[in-house]
């Protein structure tokens, strides 16, 4: 049984209260997690308070190796930990690995860029004066964090979080918890009591409480943009960095490699079950080469094998769960209803013992129509056909959300205007939507957030700025 983790001790929660971690390739219980509440939550934030003063006094550059000597043990874990992640999230076990990977990447780069912890000097209008600026930590760092991706997202924040020198208390979605009690586990021997917390349960119960808490200085959320807005209006002057939700676009022009388009399409799209932020949900395909783009494209989506995670011909694993499953399956059918016509999927195939929706692909979309406008969170593809590149743009930015793009062109103009006119935070040429490197930022605009992850960026989101005034 999995207990909280606060001031360097497992611990249980105060209430006694506890809930099952689910497998959703089988509905069967991994483990049991103890459910903390709003004294565990104090509890957690006075701990990492506590710890604060010590932690960001130390120098950065030992707070990196700190993070060095977690990156080797991330390493040494990498296949347990992957295994954990199948099981518990139910994505494919070369996706787990690819997201640790991430992970790994992401606290390289960090350790390096602990000796690249800059400010700035200025010159001053005063004689003998010296001027600059230097980066500092905020404080108690909160972060909330989703289960589709419960390793990376997690060490994206609390990486750079721990490196500007904050101390912090995790939330995980109560879908991966023992994914995040791994992770701090690796941990214990490295950082000192205090500096992390995890404190695991239900969203409303303790996120509630960790947002309001007046203890609590920098926010990191990562989840969907109705509770991003929540929490945005309940924040006051605190700071808050949101990754919310994507409705992402893949314009597929004449030009462009059209079995390549295909492929990467079928990759955007259909990737960890479609419960990606930045999965490929629209694609919006010139009609000069639609039909064939459409048939190459059901072709494919019809041949992935639905199965565990843990089967290496598993193309594609379950969703998270059951009411998961109903939800996409109501978007699916209402868009029907609507007057979109099914290609391909449409349903929850019987008899598989888990939380499975096949992979779906619908056109005779229109952009009004709900399913066109709203993250699914699922295997399901709207396609689209436009007579022109500016029909295409126009299609691709009629949503609310703004978080990646791509086009597919061999056109070099084409390519340089996707980039400029798709309105969207990553804009990608020739590969599906959603690409993520450790040294660049990531984060999109409109309501899919505000705030950046990754490279210098997010460093950023963890550390303000202050201004020195020395006379001499």
């Amino acid at each position: 049984m999995q207990k909280l983790y606060i001031d360097g001790k497992w611990t249980d929660a105060s209430s006694g209260e506890t809930f099952d971690s689910l497998n959703p390739a089988d509905g069967t219980t991994i483990d049991t997690v103890h459910a903390g509440d709003a004294e565990d939550v104090d509890r957690a934030v006075a701990a990492a308070r506590g710890a604060y003063y010590d932690w960001t006094t130390s120098n950065v550059t030992e707070r990196a190796e700190l993070l060095r000597r977690y990156l080797y043990r991330l390493r040494e874990e990498k296949k347990d930990l992957a295994e954990l992640v199948t099981r518990e999230v139910g994505k494919t076990l070369s996706e787990s690995e690819a997201e640790i990977e991430d992970a790994l990447n992401l606290t390289d780069y960090l350790v390096g860029e602990g000796k690249r912890y800059f400010g700035y000097v200025a010159p001053s209008a005063q004689k003998n004066r010296i001027a600059y600026t230097q980066r500092c930590a905020y404080g108690v760092a909160a972060l909330l964090t989703p289960w589709n991706f419960p390793v990376s997202i997690i060490v994206w924040k609390a990486a750079p979080a721990l490196l500007c020198g904050n101390t912090i208390v995790m939330k995980p979605s109560s879908n991966s918890p023992l994914t995040a009690g791994a992770l701090v586990s690796m941990g214990e021997d490295i950082f000192p009591p205090g500096v992390i917390n995890l404190v695991t349960g239900s969203g409303r119960t303790i996120g509630d409480r960790i947002i309001a808490h007046e203890s609590v200085d920098v926010i990191s959320f990562t989840g969907s943009t109705g509770i991003g807005k929540k929490i945005r209006s309940a924040t006051a002057l605190k700071e808050v960095g949101l990754e919310l939700g994507g409705k992402n676009p893949a314009l597929i022009m004449p030009s462009a490699d059209i079995e390549k388009a295909v492929k990467d399409t079928i990759i955007g799209a259909f990737g960890v079950a479609g419960q990606r932020c930045t999965s490929t949900s629209r694609v919006i395909v010139h009609e000069e080469i639609f039909e064939e783009f459409k048939s190459l494209l059901c072709e494919d989506a019809a041949a992935l094998k639905l199965g565990n995670g843990m089967d290496p011909e598993t193309g594609m694993g379950p969703l998270i769960s059951e009411e998961q499953v109903k939800i996409v399956d109501g978007y699916v059918k209402e868009a029907i209803e609507d007057g979109a016509r099914l290609l391909c999927g449409g349903e929850a195939p019987d008899g598989m013992g888990g939380y499975y929706y096949a992979p779906t692909i619908l056109d005779h979309i229109r952009t009004d129509m709900r399913i066109a406008q709203e993250e699914v969170f699922g295997p399901v593809l709207c396609l689209f056909s436009c007579s022109s590149f500016e029909e295409g743009i126009g299609i691709a930015n009629d949503v609310p959300y703004g978080l990646t793009a791509a086009v597919y062109t061999a056109d070099l103009a084409e390519a340089f205007r996707g980039t400029n006119e798709l309105a969207s935070g990553i804009v990608v040429v020739n590969n599906p939507p959603g690409s993520v490197e450790a040294h660049l930022p990531f984060g999109g605009v409109k309501e899919s957030g505000i705030g950046r992850q990754g490279g210098i960026e997010g460093i950023n989101e963890f550390s303000r700025t202050k201004t020195v005034y020395i006379d001499y």
